[in-house]
């Protein structure tokens, strides 16, 4: 919500603490979706190579998500987001 309002700054400081989080908790497919959240942000910011960055990070750590319909629906939105950014 707060990227949708342009609170980048806020947004940032609290994707930051989510990512910190789910990574202490492994929990592979709420830290991959962190990771792409971030890199939409940077997308917003129209910080183009950072969210290209994010959304690798995202996609990599997506791969270690053991839910199969999980990990494909994040992994479809991340490689739109990918072509989003590229185009």
């Amino acid at each position: 919500a707060q990227i949708r309002l342009k609170k980048f700054d806020s947004a940032y400081d609290h994707l930051n603490t989510a990512l910190e989080q789910w990574a202490i908790l492994d929990n592979w497919y709420e830290w991959a979706n962190a990771l792409y959240a971030m890199g939409f942000l940077e997308f917003k910011r129209q910080h183009i190579e950072d969210a290209l960055y994010w959304y690798d990070q995202a996609l990599k750590k997506s791969k270690k998500v053991e839910d199969e319909a999980k990990r494909e629906v994040l992994q479809a939105e991340i490689y739109k987001s990918i072509e989003e950014a590229k185009a």
